[in-house]
């Protein structure tokens, strides 16, 4: 046990020293890899990444190649993944400002109900912060304990497979040519009914899309989540000025009128988390120069 301690110790103190030595954001362009899979594994990666920012506590990279453009996150801390699963992803790509017709666009990604967040949580053996046991929660929606009581299993493949097939679409807004193609889905609908941002006025696309957007989050072996997405060159180049792009990564928190959202609770001593964050979104904002 002393050596397994001191081993997490050493993983621990070699992390911190990595992170040190990256930027707070990524400070040029950088070519996509060849082989790159949108799979939510950093691998092809050489899980090597261009920036850490404490800030928002995630390492991330921007890559393009001549036809898409990828961003790779990779996120450690147990609280950051939660607030990730709860409230997904937002990347930004701010319009030209001087194209009058031009827009942000935004991609939102993953968007999932809390209990299965929960539940995935709970699957990868991660603790679920900032509510109190109780047998609901005010407001509607099953409460965390409920959940936990219905799998008891950790399995870093039973929380990806989990992942996987709760995954179902991405949300985008500011492109045009692209047809919303998830029918009957409105943000009042009950999947997104205490999801914080259903009022944002984004439109939805299959997850298994013909526009070429491709995103995807797995866990790794240990524990720690990376997030992956690519999108079309196409779709933003009225955005691009002299081969450069204002970003903008937001990992979104429970701040946008959650029904039932108990801030009023403290979570109990056996969760081992405090949870403020949770309810504060974070981001960065930076410029990408696109790789030739």
């Amino acid at each position: 046990m002393k050596k397994l301690n001191l081993t997490l110790l050493a993983l621990t103190a070699f992390a911190n020293a990595y992170a040190q030595k990256l930027p707070s954001t990524q400070q040029a362009g950088l070519r996509t890899p060849a082989n790159v899979k949108i799979d939510g594994k950093p691998k092809e990666w050489g899980n090597q990444y261009q920036a850490y920012n404490t800030g928002t506590e995630f390492y991330y990279s921007i890559a393009n190649n001549d036809s898409t453009l990828n961003l790779v996150v990779h996120v450690v801390k147990p609280q950051v993944i939660q607030k990730l699963l709860e409230n997904g992803i937002g990347l930004t790509l701010e319009k030209n400002k001087a194209d009058k017709k031009g827009a942000d666009v935004k991609l939102l990604f993953p968007s999932l109900s809390l209990a299965d967040a929960w539940k995935i949580l709970n699957g990868i053996g991660l603790p679920i912060s900032g509510f109190k046991k109780m047998d609901f929660i005010p407001g509607g929606g099953p409460s965390p304990d409920s959940v936990l009581a219905s799998q008891k299993e950790y399995s870093l493949a039973l929380a990806n497979k989990q992942l996987i097939s709760n995954l179902k679409e991405i949300r985008y807004a500011g492109i045009d040519a692209i047809a919303d193609t998830l029918t009957g889905i409105t943000p009042k609908s009950p999947r997104y009914r205490n999801f914080s941002l259903r009022y944002e006025n984004y439109k939805w696309i299959t997850i298994y899309n013909q526009d070429d957007i491709r995103a995807m989050i797995q866990f790794d072996d240990k524990k720690e989540l990376t997030y992956e997405l690519s999108i079309p060159i196409k779709y933003i180049k009225r955005n691009i000025v002299n081969g450069k792009l204002n970003y903008e990564i937001t990992i979104h928190a429970r701040d946008g009128g959650r029904p039932g959202v108990v801030v009023y609770f403290k979570p109990p001593p056996d969760r081992g988390m405090e949870f403020p964050e949770l309810f504060n979104a974070t981001n960065l904002k930076g410029e990408y120069t696109l790789a030739k």
